[in-house]
């Protein structure tokens, strides 16, 4: 599984070489709302900018992101083996 997130990350940063995504292709890459982005953003857990009139979150954030949660999912599944 953690592979496969992996795999999806560097899809996401590779795949036209772009350095950053509106939220709405945040939210299509993570398979997640536009709401819920907004709401990662606005508590920090996510960063962006502006630039003009859009917000674009950077992919490094987004990757970022990912393998925090990945961290997580190991230290939960060891913390309930044990």
């Amino acid at each position: 599984m953690a592979e496969d997130a992996e795999r999806e990350t560097e899809t996401l940063s590779r795949a036209d070489g772009r350095r950053a995504l509106s939220v709405r292709e945040t939210a299509a890459q993570l398979g997640v709302s536009v709401r819920l982005v907004a709401k990662a953003i606005a508590n920090g857990a996510l960063p962006s900018f502006k630039f003009g009139d859009r917000r674009l979150i950077p992919v490094d954030a987004v990757e970022e992101l990912l393998a925090q949660a990945r961290v997580r999912a190991a230290s939960t599944s060891e913390t309930s083996s044990n």
